[in-house]
Protein backbone atom coordinates (compact mmCIF):
# COMPACT_ATOMS: atom_id res chain seq x y z
CA UNK A 1 0.00 0.00 0.00
CA UNK A 2 2.77 2.42 0.94
CA UNK A 3 4.57 1.57 -2.31
CA UNK A 4 1.39 2.34 -4.27
CA UNK A 5 0.97 5.67 -2.49
CA UNK A 6 4.59 6.57 -3.16
CA UNK A 7 4.15 5.80 -6.85
CA UNK A 8 1.09 8.04 -6.98
CA UNK A 9 2.95 10.81 -5.19
CA UNK A 10 5.93 10.41 -7.52
CA UNK A 11 3.66 10.58 -10.56
CA UNK A 12 1.93 13.70 -9.24
CA UNK A 13 5.26 15.44 -8.65
CA UNK A 14 6.48 14.55 -12.15
CA UNK A 15 3.20 15.73 -13.65
CA UNK A 16 3.45 19.03 -11.77
CA UNK A 17 7.02 19.54 -12.97
CA UNK A 18 6.07 18.81 -16.58
CA UNK A 19 3.03 21.09 -16.40
CA UNK A 20 5.16 23.93 -15.05
CA UNK A 21 7.88 23.39 -17.67
CA UNK A 22 5.26 23.51 -20.47
CA UNK A 23 4.40 27.04 -19.48
CA UNK A 24 7.97 28.05 -18.69
CA UNK A 25 9.26 26.93 -22.09
CA UNK A 26 6.29 28.49 -23.90
CA UNK A 27 6.94 31.86 -22.24
CA UNK A 28 10.66 31.61 -23.02
CA UNK A 29 9.84 31.28 -26.70
CA UNK A 30 9.09 35.02 -26.74
CA UNK A 31 12.38 35.82 -25.00
CA UNK A 32 14.11 33.77 -27.70
CA UNK A 33 12.27 35.74 -30.40
CA UNK A 34 13.42 39.02 -28.87
CA UNK A 35 17.08 37.92 -28.72
CA UNK A 36 17.00 36.31 -32.16
CA UNK A 37 15.82 39.47 -33.89
CA UNK A 38 19.52 40.27 -34.35
CA UNK A 39 19.80 37.54 -36.99
CA UNK A 40 17.44 39.04 -39.62
CA UNK A 41 18.66 42.53 -38.72
CA UNK A 42 22.21 41.47 -39.66
CA UNK A 43 21.22 39.52 -42.78
CA UNK A 44 20.20 41.14 -46.10
CA UNK A 45 16.41 41.06 -46.33
CA UNK A 46 15.09 40.10 -49.77
CA UNK A 47 12.66 42.49 -51.40
CA UNK A 48 10.86 39.58 -53.09
CA UNK A 49 7.54 38.95 -51.31
CA UNK A 50 7.98 35.20 -51.01
CA UNK A 51 11.47 35.65 -49.58
CA UNK A 52 10.12 37.99 -46.89
CA UNK A 53 7.31 35.54 -46.10
CA UNK A 54 9.83 32.72 -45.73
CA UNK A 55 12.02 34.87 -43.49
CA UNK A 56 9.05 35.49 -41.16
CA UNK A 57 7.70 31.94 -40.97
CA UNK A 58 11.17 30.40 -40.64
CA UNK A 59 11.98 32.80 -37.80
CA UNK A 60 8.82 31.89 -35.85
CA UNK A 61 8.89 28.19 -36.63
CA UNK A 62 12.61 27.64 -36.11
CA UNK A 63 13.04 29.32 -32.74
CA UNK A 64 9.84 27.75 -31.41
CA UNK A 65 11.23 24.39 -32.52
CA UNK A 66 14.57 24.99 -30.75
CA UNK A 67 12.73 25.60 -27.47
CA UNK A 68 10.54 22.56 -28.06
CA UNK A 69 13.61 20.39 -28.64
CA UNK A 70 15.22 21.77 -25.47
CA UNK A 71 12.10 20.77 -23.54
CA UNK A 72 11.91 17.36 -25.17
CA UNK A 73 15.54 16.27 -24.76
CA UNK A 74 16.41 18.05 -21.51
CA UNK A 75 13.59 19.45 -19.35
CA UNK A 76 11.15 16.58 -19.83
CA UNK A 77 13.65 13.85 -18.79
CA UNK A 78 14.77 16.01 -15.87
CA UNK A 79 11.24 15.91 -14.47
CA UNK A 80 11.70 12.16 -13.91
CA UNK A 81 15.20 12.53 -12.49
CA UNK A 82 14.40 15.47 -10.18
CA UNK A 83 10.78 14.97 -9.07
CA UNK A 84 10.95 17.79 -6.53
CA UNK A 85 9.28 20.93 -7.78
CA UNK A 86 11.60 23.54 -6.30
CA UNK A 87 14.82 21.73 -7.25
CA UNK A 88 13.43 20.98 -10.69
CA UNK A 89 12.39 24.57 -11.31
CA UNK A 90 15.81 25.89 -10.24
CA UNK A 91 17.53 23.41 -12.55
CA UNK A 92 15.18 24.13 -15.48
CA UNK A 93 15.59 27.89 -15.05
CA UNK A 94 19.36 27.46 -15.05
CA UNK A 95 19.24 25.40 -18.23
CA UNK A 96 17.04 27.98 -19.94
CA UNK A 97 19.21 30.87 -18.74
CA UNK A 98 22.30 29.13 -20.13
CA UNK A 99 20.64 28.43 -23.49
CA UNK A 100 19.49 32.05 -23.84
CA UNK A 101 23.00 33.23 -22.94
CA UNK A 102 24.51 31.02 -25.65
CA UNK A 103 22.01 32.48 -28.09
CA UNK A 104 23.08 36.01 -27.11
CA UNK A 105 26.73 35.10 -27.69
CA UNK A 106 25.88 33.53 -31.03
CA UNK A 107 24.03 36.66 -32.18
CA UNK A 108 27.16 38.70 -31.48
CA UNK A 109 29.34 36.25 -33.39
CA UNK A 110 26.89 36.26 -36.29
CA UNK A 111 26.89 40.06 -36.23
CA UNK A 112 30.69 40.03 -36.57
CA UNK A 113 31.43 37.02 -38.78
CA UNK A 114 28.08 36.06 -40.39
CA UNK A 115 28.28 32.49 -39.20
CA UNK A 116 27.40 30.74 -35.99
CA UNK A 117 29.19 29.47 -32.92
CA UNK A 118 30.87 26.10 -33.39
CA UNK A 119 33.71 24.15 -31.81
CA UNK A 120 36.23 25.24 -34.44
CA UNK A 121 35.46 28.91 -33.90
CA UNK A 122 35.91 28.35 -30.17
CA UNK A 123 39.33 26.92 -30.99
CA UNK A 124 40.25 30.06 -32.95
CA UNK A 125 39.17 32.19 -29.98
CA UNK A 126 41.23 30.05 -27.62
CA UNK A 127 44.33 30.20 -29.81
CA UNK A 128 44.03 33.98 -30.13
CA UNK A 129 43.09 34.76 -26.55
CA UNK A 130 45.64 37.58 -26.37
CA UNK A 131 44.33 39.39 -29.46
CA UNK A 132 41.91 42.27 -29.02
CA UNK A 133 39.43 41.29 -31.68
CA UNK A 134 37.19 44.32 -31.34
CA UNK A 135 34.21 42.09 -30.54
CA UNK A 136 32.34 43.74 -27.71
CA UNK A 137 30.75 41.37 -25.20
CA UNK A 138 30.40 44.07 -22.56
CA UNK A 139 26.68 44.26 -23.36
CA UNK A 140 26.35 40.96 -21.49
CA UNK A 141 27.10 42.78 -18.23
CA UNK A 142 23.82 44.64 -18.69
CA UNK A 143 21.77 42.03 -20.54
CA UNK A 144 22.49 39.00 -18.34
CA UNK A 145 21.07 40.54 -15.12
CA UNK A 146 18.00 41.59 -17.11
CA UNK A 147 17.75 38.09 -18.52
CA UNK A 148 18.02 36.57 -15.04
CA UNK A 149 15.27 38.88 -13.79
CA UNK A 150 13.10 38.00 -16.75
CA UNK A 151 13.56 34.28 -16.12
CA UNK A 152 12.51 34.79 -12.50
CA UNK A 153 9.33 36.60 -13.57
CA UNK A 154 8.57 33.86 -16.10
CA UNK A 155 9.15 31.27 -13.35
CA UNK A 156 6.55 32.97 -11.17
CA UNK A 157 4.04 33.39 -13.97
CA UNK A 158 4.50 29.77 -15.12
CA UNK A 159 3.87 28.68 -11.49
CA UNK A 160 0.65 30.70 -11.46
CA UNK A 161 -0.57 29.30 -14.81
CA UNK A 162 0.35 25.71 -13.97
CA UNK A 163 -1.71 25.75 -10.74
CA UNK A 164 -4.85 26.81 -12.57
CA UNK A 165 -4.94 23.45 -14.39
CA UNK A 166 -6.76 25.11 -17.23
CA UNK A 167 -5.50 25.55 -20.76
CA UNK A 168 -5.31 28.93 -22.43
CA UNK A 169 -6.82 29.30 -25.88
CA UNK A 170 -4.27 32.04 -26.64
CA UNK A 171 -1.34 29.74 -25.82
CA UNK A 172 -2.90 26.90 -27.78
CA UNK A 173 -3.53 29.14 -30.80
CA UNK A 174 0.00 30.51 -30.76
CA UNK A 175 1.49 27.05 -30.44
CA UNK A 176 -0.58 25.93 -33.42
CA UNK A 177 0.68 28.97 -35.36
CA UNK A 178 4.29 28.12 -34.52
CA UNK A 179 3.81 24.51 -35.63
CA UNK A 180 2.28 25.68 -38.92
CA UNK A 181 5.20 28.09 -39.44
CA UNK A 182 7.68 25.29 -38.79
CA UNK A 183 6.02 23.00 -41.35
CA UNK A 184 5.60 25.86 -43.84
CA UNK A 185 9.32 26.66 -43.54
CA UNK A 186 10.31 23.21 -44.76
CA UNK A 187 7.64 23.05 -47.47
CA UNK A 188 8.70 26.44 -48.85
CA UNK A 189 12.35 25.42 -48.79
CA UNK A 190 11.58 22.18 -50.61
CA UNK A 191 9.96 24.19 -53.38
CA UNK A 192 12.69 26.85 -53.40
CA UNK A 193 15.40 24.20 -53.66
CA UNK A 194 13.56 22.66 -56.61
CA UNK A 195 12.86 26.00 -58.29
CA UNK A 196 16.28 27.53 -57.47
CA UNK A 197 14.57 30.48 -55.81
CA UNK A 198 17.51 32.34 -54.31
CA UNK A 199 15.58 34.77 -52.03
CA UNK A 200 14.75 31.66 -49.97
CA UNK A 201 17.75 29.38 -50.47
CA UNK A 202 20.17 32.22 -49.69
CA UNK A 203 18.78 32.34 -46.14
CA UNK A 204 19.97 28.84 -45.21
CA UNK A 205 22.90 30.07 -43.11
CA UNK A 206 21.02 32.86 -41.31
CA UNK A 207 19.57 30.95 -38.36
CA UNK A 208 21.58 28.79 -35.94
CA UNK A 209 21.14 24.99 -36.07
CA UNK A 210 18.95 25.40 -39.14
CA UNK A 211 18.78 22.47 -41.57
CA UNK A 212 15.80 23.07 -43.86
CA UNK A 213 14.46 20.12 -45.77
CA UNK A 214 15.24 19.51 -49.48
CA UNK A 215 13.54 17.02 -51.76
CA UNK A 216 14.56 17.98 -55.28
CA UNK A 217 14.65 14.48 -56.79
CA UNK A 218 11.36 13.50 -55.19
CA UNK A 219 9.61 16.57 -56.55
CA UNK A 220 11.07 16.12 -60.03
CA UNK A 221 10.14 12.44 -60.23
CA UNK A 222 6.57 13.12 -59.16
CA UNK A 223 6.19 16.30 -61.23
CA UNK A 224 5.11 18.32 -58.21
CA UNK A 225 5.09 22.08 -58.34
CA UNK A 226 5.81 22.20 -62.07
CA UNK A 227 6.33 25.94 -61.99
CA UNK A 228 8.72 28.08 -64.05
CA UNK A 229 12.21 28.44 -62.63
CA UNK A 230 11.72 31.14 -60.05
CA UNK A 231 15.38 32.07 -60.15
CA UNK A 232 14.92 33.40 -63.67
CA UNK A 233 12.51 36.15 -62.63
CA UNK A 234 13.52 37.18 -59.16
CA UNK A 235 12.87 40.63 -57.87
CA UNK A 236 15.91 42.72 -57.20
CA UNK A 237 17.11 42.72 -53.63
CA UNK A 238 18.41 46.29 -53.51
CA UNK A 239 21.00 45.41 -50.88
CA UNK A 240 24.22 46.55 -52.57
CA UNK A 241 26.19 49.73 -51.98
CA UNK A 242 28.80 49.75 -54.77
CA UNK A 243 30.89 51.77 -55.10
CA UNK A 244 30.89 53.24 -51.60
CA UNK A 245 31.45 56.69 -53.12
CA UNK A 246 31.08 57.98 -56.67
CA UNK A 247 34.24 57.49 -58.72
CA UNK A 248 36.20 60.71 -59.23
CA UNK A 249 38.92 61.18 -61.83
CA UNK A 250 41.49 63.95 -61.71
CA UNK A 251 41.26 65.92 -64.99
CA UNK A 252 44.19 65.27 -67.31
CA UNK A 253 45.61 62.46 -65.16
CA UNK A 254 44.59 59.53 -67.41
CA UNK A 255 47.55 58.08 -69.33
CA UNK A 256 45.61 57.30 -72.55
CA UNK A 257 47.11 53.82 -72.91
CA UNK A 258 45.75 50.91 -74.89
CA UNK A 259 45.02 47.64 -73.10
CA UNK A 260 45.06 43.99 -74.10
CA UNK A 261 43.70 41.59 -71.49
CA UNK A 262 44.00 37.89 -72.30
CA UNK A 263 42.48 35.33 -69.92
CA UNK A 264 43.14 31.61 -70.31
CA UNK A 265 40.98 28.95 -68.67
CA UNK A 266 42.57 25.85 -67.21
CA UNK A 267 45.98 27.51 -67.03
CA UNK A 268 47.78 26.87 -63.77
CA UNK A 269 51.05 28.34 -62.61
CA UNK A 270 52.89 25.12 -63.45
CA UNK A 271 51.80 25.41 -67.08
CA UNK A 272 53.90 28.53 -67.69
CA UNK A 273 56.71 26.44 -69.11
CA UNK A 274 58.69 26.57 -72.33
CA UNK A 275 57.66 23.12 -73.51
CA UNK A 276 53.94 23.83 -73.06
CA UNK A 277 53.65 27.51 -73.99
CA UNK A 278 56.98 28.61 -75.48
CA UNK A 279 55.95 32.06 -76.69
CA UNK A 280 54.04 33.06 -73.56
CA UNK A 281 56.87 31.73 -71.35
CA UNK A 282 59.37 33.87 -73.29
CA UNK A 283 57.48 37.01 -72.23
CA UNK A 284 58.76 36.51 -68.68
CA UNK A 285 62.05 38.09 -69.73
CA UNK A 286 60.34 41.44 -70.41
CA UNK A 287 57.26 41.38 -68.18
CA UNK A 288 56.24 41.98 -64.60
CA UNK A 289 55.72 38.43 -63.36
CA UNK A 290 53.61 37.88 -60.25
CA UNK A 291 54.80 34.55 -58.92
CA UNK A 292 52.28 34.28 -56.07
CA UNK A 293 49.17 35.27 -57.97
CA UNK A 294 45.86 33.53 -57.29
CA UNK A 295 42.57 33.28 -59.07
CA UNK A 296 39.71 34.14 -56.74
CA UNK A 297 38.02 30.87 -57.65
CA UNK A 298 38.65 27.72 -59.68
CA UNK A 299 35.65 28.50 -61.91
CA UNK A 300 35.87 30.93 -64.83
CA UNK A 301 32.81 32.90 -63.74
CA UNK A 302 34.33 33.69 -60.34
CA UNK A 303 37.69 34.62 -61.84
CA UNK A 304 36.23 36.98 -64.45
CA UNK A 305 33.92 38.60 -61.92
CA UNK A 306 36.83 39.51 -59.65
CA UNK A 307 39.01 40.67 -62.55
CA UNK A 308 36.54 43.28 -63.72
CA UNK A 309 34.73 44.20 -60.50
CA UNK A 310 37.79 44.05 -58.23
CA UNK A 311 35.66 42.27 -55.65
CA UNK A 312 35.63 38.82 -54.02
CA UNK A 313 33.47 36.25 -55.84
CA UNK A 314 31.09 35.88 -52.88
CA UNK A 315 29.36 39.02 -54.18
CA UNK A 316 28.90 37.66 -57.71
CA UNK A 317 25.31 36.46 -57.59
CA UNK A 318 24.08 39.60 -55.83
CA UNK A 319 25.88 41.91 -58.29
CA UNK A 320 24.64 40.09 -61.37
CA UNK A 321 21.13 39.77 -59.97
CA UNK A 322 20.93 43.51 -59.39
CA UNK A 323 22.56 44.23 -62.78
CA UNK A 324 25.37 46.31 -61.29
CA UNK A 325 28.11 47.01 -63.84
CA UNK A 326 31.83 47.19 -62.92
CA UNK A 327 33.16 50.69 -62.26
CA UNK A 328 36.24 49.67 -64.27
CA UNK A 329 34.21 49.07 -67.44
CA UNK A 330 32.08 52.15 -66.75
CA UNK A 331 35.21 54.29 -66.57
CA UNK A 332 36.66 52.79 -69.76
CA UNK A 333 33.44 53.73 -71.54
CA UNK A 334 33.37 57.20 -69.98
CA UNK A 335 36.87 57.79 -71.29
CA UNK A 336 35.69 56.77 -74.80
CA UNK A 337 37.60 53.50 -75.12
CA UNK A 338 36.71 51.22 -77.99
CA UNK A 339 36.02 47.87 -76.31
CA UNK A 340 36.28 44.69 -78.38
CA UNK A 341 35.86 41.13 -77.08
CA UNK A 342 36.82 37.83 -78.67
CA UNK A 343 35.73 34.74 -76.77
CA UNK A 344 36.57 31.10 -77.34
CA UNK A 345 33.45 29.27 -76.22
CA UNK A 346 33.13 25.72 -77.59
CA UNK A 347 30.48 24.83 -75.01
CA UNK A 348 28.26 27.84 -75.69
CA UNK A 349 28.00 28.62 -71.96
CA UNK A 350 29.98 31.86 -71.77
CA UNK A 351 27.37 34.11 -73.40
CA UNK A 352 25.31 34.66 -70.26
CA UNK A 353 28.34 35.35 -68.09
CA UNK A 354 29.94 37.74 -70.54
CA UNK A 355 26.63 39.47 -71.14
CA UNK A 356 26.10 40.00 -67.41
CA UNK A 357 29.50 41.54 -66.76
CA UNK A 358 29.52 43.67 -69.90
CA UNK A 359 25.88 44.70 -69.76
CA UNK A 360 25.20 47.69 -71.97
CA UNK A 361 28.00 47.17 -74.51
CA UNK A 362 27.09 46.75 -78.14
CA UNK A 363 26.39 43.17 -79.27
CA UNK A 364 28.80 43.52 -82.21
CA UNK A 365 31.65 44.02 -79.74
CA UNK A 366 31.14 40.47 -78.42
CA UNK A 367 32.08 37.65 -80.79
CA UNK A 368 32.21 33.95 -79.86
CA UNK A 369 34.37 31.33 -81.57
CA UNK A 370 34.57 27.54 -81.16
CA UNK A 371 38.37 27.36 -80.72
CA UNK A 372 41.27 29.37 -79.33
CA UNK A 373 42.87 29.45 -82.77
CA UNK A 374 39.85 31.16 -84.34
CA UNK A 375 39.43 33.58 -81.45
CA UNK A 376 43.13 34.52 -81.62
CA UNK A 377 43.16 34.83 -85.40
CA UNK A 378 40.11 37.08 -85.50
CA UNK A 379 41.34 39.20 -82.61
CA UNK A 380 44.65 39.69 -84.43
CA UNK A 381 42.82 40.58 -87.64
CA UNK A 382 40.69 43.13 -85.78
CA UNK A 383 43.84 44.76 -84.38
CA UNK A 384 45.39 44.92 -87.84
CA UNK A 385 42.23 46.36 -89.43
CA UNK A 386 40.92 48.71 -86.74
CA UNK A 387 43.70 49.39 -84.23
CA UNK A 388 44.66 53.03 -84.09
CA UNK A 389 47.61 53.48 -81.71
CA UNK A 390 46.60 57.09 -81.17
CA UNK A 391 43.07 56.14 -80.09
CA UNK A 392 41.94 54.40 -76.89
CA UNK A 393 41.46 50.67 -77.31
CA UNK A 394 40.55 47.89 -74.90
CA UNK A 395 40.89 44.39 -76.36
CA UNK A 396 39.54 41.53 -74.23
CA UNK A 397 40.28 37.94 -75.28
CA UNK A 398 39.03 34.85 -73.42
CA UNK A 399 40.72 31.57 -74.37
CA UNK A 400 39.89 28.00 -73.34
CA UNK A 401 43.50 26.93 -72.78
CA UNK A 402 43.85 23.77 -70.71
CA UNK A 403 40.08 23.63 -70.17
CA UNK A 404 39.81 22.57 -73.80
CA UNK A 405 41.45 19.24 -72.86
CA UNK A 406 38.74 18.24 -70.37
CA UNK A 407 37.05 14.90 -70.83
CA UNK A 408 33.31 14.35 -70.60
CA UNK A 409 33.49 14.28 -66.80
CA UNK A 410 35.47 17.50 -66.61
CA UNK A 411 38.81 15.90 -65.72
CA UNK A 412 42.25 15.38 -67.21
CA UNK A 413 43.62 12.26 -65.48
CA UNK A 414 47.38 12.49 -65.13
CA UNK A 415 47.70 8.75 -65.80
CA UNK A 416 45.99 8.99 -69.16
CA UNK A 417 48.60 9.51 -71.89
CA UNK A 418 46.05 10.77 -74.44
CA UNK A 419 44.73 13.29 -71.90
CA UNK A 420 48.23 14.68 -71.35
CA UNK A 421 48.69 14.90 -75.10
CA UNK A 422 45.35 16.75 -75.40
CA UNK A 423 46.48 19.13 -72.69
CA UNK A 424 49.70 19.94 -74.55
CA UNK A 425 47.75 20.53 -77.77
CA UNK A 426 45.23 22.77 -76.00
CA UNK A 427 47.90 24.89 -74.32
CA UNK A 428 49.89 25.14 -77.53
CA UNK A 429 46.74 26.44 -79.23
CA UNK A 430 46.32 29.12 -76.56
CA UNK A 431 50.01 29.99 -76.83
CA UNK A 432 49.68 30.38 -80.60
CA UNK A 433 46.67 32.68 -80.13
CA UNK A 434 48.63 34.85 -77.69
CA UNK A 435 51.53 35.06 -80.17
CA UNK A 436 49.27 36.16 -83.04
CA UNK A 437 47.57 38.85 -80.99
CA UNK A 438 50.81 40.37 -79.68
CA UNK A 439 52.43 40.29 -83.13
CA UNK A 440 49.41 42.16 -84.48
CA UNK A 441 49.78 44.81 -81.75
CA UNK A 442 53.48 45.26 -82.58
CA UNK A 443 52.78 45.45 -86.31
CA UNK A 444 50.11 48.09 -85.72
CA UNK A 445 52.67 50.22 -83.88
CA UNK A 446 50.92 50.04 -80.52
CA UNK A 447 53.65 48.35 -78.51
CA UNK A 448 54.96 51.59 -77.01
CA UNK A 449 51.64 52.67 -75.47
CA UNK A 450 49.89 49.35 -74.81
CA UNK A 451 49.58 47.46 -71.54
CA UNK A 452 49.36 43.71 -72.10
CA UNK A 453 47.94 41.54 -69.31
CA UNK A 454 47.88 37.73 -69.49
CA UNK A 455 46.46 35.60 -66.68
CA UNK A 456 44.52 32.45 -65.90
CA UNK A 457 40.73 32.55 -65.58
CA UNK A 458 40.64 29.81 -62.98
CA UNK A 459 43.51 27.34 -62.92
CA UNK A 460 41.44 24.25 -62.16
CA UNK A 461 41.36 21.35 -64.57
CA UNK A 462 41.05 18.40 -62.23
CA UNK A 463 38.40 19.70 -59.85
CA UNK A 464 36.71 22.78 -58.43
CA UNK A 465 38.41 22.39 -55.05
CA UNK A 466 39.80 25.49 -53.36
CA UNK A 467 43.38 24.28 -53.31
CA UNK A 468 46.76 25.80 -54.07
CA UNK A 469 46.95 23.83 -57.34
CA UNK A 470 43.57 25.02 -58.55
CA UNK A 471 43.93 28.68 -57.55
CA UNK A 472 47.59 29.47 -58.30
CA UNK A 473 47.71 30.97 -61.81
CA UNK A 474 50.23 32.98 -63.85
CA UNK A 475 50.01 36.73 -64.21
CA UNK A 476 52.23 38.57 -66.70
CA UNK A 477 51.96 42.30 -67.30
CA UNK A 478 53.91 44.07 -70.03
CA UNK A 479 53.93 47.82 -69.42
CA UNK A 480 55.74 50.37 -71.58
CA UNK A 481 59.04 51.31 -69.97
CA UNK A 482 58.65 48.93 -67.02
CA UNK A 483 60.05 45.47 -66.23
CA UNK A 484 61.24 42.81 -66.19
CA UNK A 485 60.65 42.07 -62.51
CA UNK A 486 59.45 39.17 -60.40
CA UNK A 487 56.98 40.14 -57.66
CA UNK A 488 56.50 37.50 -54.99
CA UNK A 489 53.93 39.04 -52.65
CA UNK A 490 50.43 37.56 -52.53
CA UNK A 491 48.20 39.00 -55.26
CA UNK A 492 44.85 38.02 -56.75
CA UNK A 493 42.41 38.88 -59.53
CA UNK A 494 40.64 41.49 -57.36
CA UNK A 495 43.84 43.58 -57.53
CA UNK A 496 43.57 44.29 -61.26
CA UNK A 497 40.73 46.85 -61.16
CA UNK A 498 42.42 49.15 -58.60
CA UNK A 499 45.69 48.81 -60.55
CA UNK A 500 44.12 50.18 -63.71
CA UNK A 501 41.76 52.70 -62.12
CA UNK A 502 44.19 54.33 -59.68
CA UNK A 503 47.35 53.83 -61.74
CA UNK A 504 46.34 54.60 -65.34
CA UNK A 505 42.78 55.91 -65.55
CA UNK A 506 43.27 58.70 -63.02
CA UNK A 507 40.82 57.69 -60.26
CA UNK A 508 41.51 59.53 -57.00
CA UNK A 509 39.24 57.39 -54.81
CA UNK A 510 40.96 55.00 -52.41
CA UNK A 511 40.69 51.47 -53.86
CA UNK A 512 38.80 50.39 -50.73
CA UNK A 513 35.77 52.38 -51.97
CA UNK A 514 35.25 50.14 -55.00
CA UNK A 515 37.38 47.03 -54.47
CA UNK A 516 38.52 44.32 -52.06
CA UNK A 517 41.97 44.40 -53.65
CA UNK A 518 44.99 46.68 -53.77
CA UNK A 519 47.05 47.91 -56.71
CA UNK A 520 49.43 45.30 -58.10
CA UNK A 521 52.06 48.03 -58.34
CA UNK A 522 52.06 48.64 -54.58
CA UNK A 523 54.98 47.17 -52.67
CA UNK A 524 52.79 45.76 -49.92
CA UNK A 525 49.27 44.41 -49.59
CA UNK A 526 47.16 42.21 -47.36
CA UNK A 527 48.94 39.03 -46.17
CA UNK A 528 45.95 37.02 -47.38
CA UNK A 529 43.54 36.83 -50.28
CA UNK A 530 39.88 35.80 -50.37
CA UNK A 531 38.75 33.10 -52.79
CA UNK A 532 35.57 31.09 -53.08
CA UNK A 533 33.20 28.99 -55.14
CA UNK A 534 29.82 30.48 -54.24
CA UNK A 535 29.30 28.23 -51.21
CA UNK A 536 32.65 28.35 -49.46
CA UNK A 537 35.15 31.02 -48.50
CA UNK A 538 38.86 30.27 -48.75
CA UNK A 539 41.45 32.44 -47.02
CA UNK A 540 44.77 31.93 -48.84
CA UNK A 541 47.94 32.77 -46.93
CA UNK A 542 51.60 32.05 -47.56
CA UNK A 543 51.63 28.72 -45.77
CA UNK A 544 48.03 27.54 -45.61
CA UNK A 545 44.56 27.73 -47.09
CA UNK A 546 41.65 27.85 -44.63
CA UNK A 547 38.33 26.91 -46.22
CA UNK A 548 35.10 27.89 -44.42
CA UNK A 549 31.68 26.35 -45.01
CA UNK A 550 28.50 28.50 -44.82
CA UNK A 551 27.97 27.12 -41.28
CA UNK A 552 31.35 28.41 -40.09
CA UNK A 553 33.20 25.09 -39.87
CA UNK A 554 36.56 25.01 -41.60
CA UNK A 555 39.40 22.82 -42.78
CA UNK A 556 43.05 23.78 -43.19
CA UNK A 557 45.28 22.56 -46.00
CA UNK A 558 48.92 23.20 -46.68
CA UNK A 559 49.16 25.77 -49.44
CA UNK A 560 51.90 23.84 -51.23
CA UNK A 561 51.00 20.15 -51.31
CA UNK A 562 47.28 20.41 -50.56
CA UNK A 563 47.48 17.99 -47.61
CA UNK A 564 45.12 18.60 -44.70
CA UNK A 565 46.78 19.67 -41.49
CA UNK A 566 45.73 19.78 -37.87
CA UNK A 567 47.03 23.30 -37.48
CA UNK A 568 44.73 26.10 -36.42
CA UNK A 569 43.26 28.13 -39.25
CA UNK A 570 43.41 31.88 -39.71
CA UNK A 571 44.09 34.21 -36.83
CA UNK A 572 41.28 36.18 -35.28
CA UNK A 573 42.74 39.38 -36.76
CA UNK A 574 42.63 37.93 -40.29
CA UNK A 575 39.16 36.47 -39.78
CA UNK A 576 37.75 39.84 -38.77
CA UNK A 577 39.38 41.55 -41.77
CA UNK A 578 37.98 38.91 -44.13
CA UNK A 579 34.51 39.28 -42.65
CA UNK A 580 34.58 43.05 -43.11
CA UNK A 581 35.63 42.65 -46.74
CA UNK A 582 32.76 40.23 -47.37
CA UNK A 583 30.19 42.67 -45.98
CA UNK A 584 31.61 45.98 -47.11
CA UNK A 585 29.46 46.44 -50.21
CA UNK A 586 26.12 45.49 -48.65
CA UNK A 587 23.88 48.22 -47.34
CA UNK A 588 23.82 48.49 -43.56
Amino acid sequence: MNSFVRRIAYGDRVSACVEWSHWFVFLNVFVTFLIALRYPLNFPTPSAGLGILYEAVSFLGHFWFLNFVLFLVCLFPLAFLIPHERAYRITAAGVMFLSQTLLLVDTQIFHTFSFHLNHQLVQIFADNSGYRSGMNFNFLLVVLPLLAGTEFLLWRYASYKSTKRKGSWIAQSLTALFVICFLATHMLHIWADYARYEPITDQEACLPLSYPMTAKKFLEQNAWLALPQAGESQARHGTLNYPLAALKVRPGSARNLNYVLITIRGWGHGDLAGELMPHTASLRSTALEFTQHYSTGPAQEDALFSLFYGISPQYRRAFLREEVTPVLIDEFQRQSYTISRFIADPSGKAADLQGAIFRGLRAEDRIFYPTDAEAGENAARAVADRWDPGARNLLLVSLEGGAGALDGAGRTPASDRSARRNLRVALRGADSAVRRILEAVRTAGGEQNTVIIITGAGGARNSRDLTYENLHVPLLILRPGQGPEQISRLTCHADLAPTLLSGDLGAVNPPAEYSNGTSLLEKTGDPFIIAGDGQHVAVVEDSQITQFSPKGTYQVTDSRDGARTDETGVTMQTLIKVTRQLHKFYRK
